[in-house]
């Protein structure tokens, strides 16, 4: 549901403005490029629309997680804008035209460029290590979720279990695994470790922070569920046990 998710990757990437913070700085590196060929920022500062980046942030997720190659999408129509930016910017100016080597250099150094922001490798590796342990943890699921039905069904079948105290075990079930989920993540979380990722663009370390931090969340919102669940049925089987009592005295 969340690290072996590429929906879970795609969702977090949008709440922090991923692909918008990444265009900006896409852009800003194209405008450097564009220095050193005697272009103005200003001509380039919007060459790489958001709508592209989207696409490519996205693809770029859903590729690693489905482990197919990479590569840039809709890439002619960034050619083409930088050919008619340049073309334009050589009319108002009243320079010759690069020549078709020259132009072609700029427009490999650029997608060069988007092809570093949009696909960073760190990340493909880490996906990869996570994908790594994602059978064993399938495996894992199956065992518990088919341990824990066996002892529901073994708990509701014996008679000589009282009801009072079929409920406190399920209690004791669900506090356990709702400590589990809770007191770990939750001090990851409040630690600030997640605070000390090491990373130079401004965007992808929020994005990373939202993730990591969204993924521990999940966590201890799911760990407080189960001991709100344990405390419901350890209070039902309280005054079920006092009603036993009552009954027998």
């Amino acid at each position: 549901m969340t690290l072996a998710n590429e929906k879970f990757m795609i969702a977090e990437s949008q709440k922090v403005s991923y692909a918008k913070g990444l265009q900006t700085e896409i852009n800003q590196q194209i405008q450097d490029i564009g220095r050193g060929s005697n272009i103005p920022p200003e001509k380039l500062k919007a060459v790489i629309p958001l709508k592209f980046v989207q696409k490519n942030v996205e693809f770029y997720m859903t590729s690693i997680y489905e482990e197919v190659p990479f590569k840039l999408i809709e890439t002619s129509f960034i050619t083409q804008t930088l050919h008619l930016t340049l073309e334009k910017y050589a009319q108002e100016s009243g320079l010759p035209i690069a020549n078709e080597a020259s132009e072609k250099a700029f427009e490999v150094a650029v997608l060069d460029v988007v092809q570093q922001y949009v696909a960073p490798p760190y990340l493909l590796t880490y996906a990869q290590k996570v994908m790594r342990y994602q059978s064993t943890l399938t495996l894992i699921t199956i065992i518990v979720g088919v341990f824990l039905l066996l002892v529901t069904i073994m708990l509701m079948t014996l008679r000589v279990v009282a009801r009072h105290i079929r409920f406190r075990i399920f209690a004791y079930v669900f506090s356990g695994s709702g400590l589990m989920l809770l007191v770990f993540p939750a001090y990851l979380y409040f630690s600030g470790k997640v605070q000390r990722i090491g990373l130079s663009s401004k965007i992808m370390y929020q994005f990373f922070k939202q993730y990591i931090s969204d993924f521990l969340l999940n966590f201890i919102y799911i760990g407080g569920l189960c001991l709100l669940v344990s405390v419901f049925l350890w209070l039902v089987s309280e005054n079920l046990r006092r009603r036993v009592v009552r009954t027998r005295g």
